[in-house]
């Protein structure tokens, strides 16, 4: 049996997952996390099963009373995915001139795309299985990269971004000594249709994924870069310079 954890699994790309799990383990233990309680309407065959679990970014107790649920049940946990993140909200969208940056702006990105999943990274990590490899990814982005950064703007999206697969790649560091056998990955999903796109997807000239579609590309993604732990890679597989 494949056990898996998907952090943000209630909508957009981690909702994708939840279905494209089920369609790809005939037997899985998934567990779910989510802000508010949720009840799922994906059908699970018997040897399927949806774990939900409520967590609250903002209280430090959440995070330990996330991975107990899962430690409790005693099975190793082969693979986890992190799914927070967020490039606009109903106060802030992308700053296209460094005249529009402000501290709130920068201080809310940070903390949505670097600081809650870095949290999760340190919480998570620990209760992945030793006895086998295991994978923990965290959805990046490729603005995140300095070296690729061609087109300038999005200030505080890329700078947290960056901040983010910098997180990735020190703690694959120190996991490497102390979990040996997980590969942490920062993984750049393409273009989504989510609500986290859908303001800019008129000026996308890239290809439009379902949150299914993209779901599948991740797990794959977590499998053939098995081993490669610290890389940022888009959709495809590849690398993402730093």
């Amino acid at each position: 049996m494949v056990t898996l954890f998907i952090v943000g699994g209630g909508r957009g790309v981690g909702r994708g997952l939840v279905q494209a799990c089920l369609d790809r383990y005939p037997s899985v233990r998934l567990y779910v996390a989510t802000r508010q309680p949720m009840t799922f309407s994906e059908t699970c065959s018997p040897y399927q099963t949806i774990v939900p679990i409520v967590w609250d970014p903002e209280d430090p107790a959440s995070y330990g009373a996330m991975v107990d649920t899962i430690r409790q049940d005693q099975q190793p946990l082969n693979q986890a995915i992190i799914t927070v993140g967020a490039l606009h909200s109903s106060n802030f969208s992308p700053e296209k001139t460094i005249r529009r940056l402000t501290a709130a702006q920068m201080a809310w990105s940070f903390q949505v795309n670097t600081i809650y999943p870095s949290l999760l990274i340190a919480a998570i990590a620990p209760i992945m299985t030793s006895v086998e490899p295991s994978c923990l990814a965290v959805l990046s982005a490729r603005v995140g990269s300095i070296t690729d950064n061609q087109l300038g703007g999005w200030y505080s999206y890329r700078a947290a971004k960056a901040a983010l697969n910098m997180v990735i790649k020190t703690a694959a560091i120190e996991y490497s000594r102390t979990v040996p056998s997980l590969t942490l990955l920062g993984i750049h999903p393409g273009t989504v249709d989510t609500d986290l796109s859908k303001p800019f997807q008129k000026n996308s000239h890239h290809t439009l994924f379902t949150p299914v579609e993209s779901a599948n590309h991740i797990l794959d993604v977590m499998r053939d870069r098995l081993g490669e732990s610290g890389g940022v890679f888009d959709w495809k597989g590849e690398r993402v310079p730093a």
